[in-house]
């Protein structure tokens, strides 16, 4: 198995469109053009092997915040329960922890099992807000610290 950044010229980047389009019960609706875009910024991390798509993680960088917004993660279904998904987080993490202070991840409240996974991943649910969608539904933001020390921070605490 095997992880890399794709961009727009990637061959894997319309198995990874189809991929979420696949599972967008779960993930979302998310136009192609979205997919084409954060590809341009090299902000899709993938895994495979040979040719096949096993999964990826999309996400953003938000400067202004310091942090990474995960976008969608998804893994085959027939590959899950096998790292997959940690794997393409620490890709992300490796690339970015010197950068930002960490990474922050919305799920529905009600998607037990991947709110489960997140936590086992490490991040923290932090907050709890209203969804968009018509029904009343919630979201939880999980964060995840890459424990970086900054100006307004110190190793000791007072």
């Amino acid at each position: 198995m095997e992880f890399t950044f794709i961009d727009h010229n990637s061959p894997f980047l319309e198995k990874v469109v189809e991929l979420g389009k696949r599972n967008s019960q779960t993930l979302g609706l998310m136009p192609r053009d979205a997919y084409i875009q954060q590809a341009k910024k090299k902000c899709i991390v993938i895994a495979f092997e040979g040719d096949a798509l096993l999964g990826y993680c999309l996400f953003r960088v938000v400067e202004t915040k310091h942090r990474i917004g995960i976008t969608q993660v998804c893994v085959e279904p027939t590959r899950r329960l096998q790292g997959i998904s940690k794997n393409l987080l620490n890709h992300v993490q490796s690339k970015y922890k010197a950068l930002v202070q960490g990474m922050l991840v919305s799920c529905r409240e009600d998607y037990t099992e991947a709110c489960a996974l997140w936590k086992s991943f490490g991040f923290v649910s932090k907050k709890r807000t209203r969804s968009r969608s018509l029904q009343e539904r919630y979201l939880l933001k999980f964060w995840y610290s890459f424990d970086q020390i900054d100006l307004f921070s110190s190793e000791k605490e007072s």
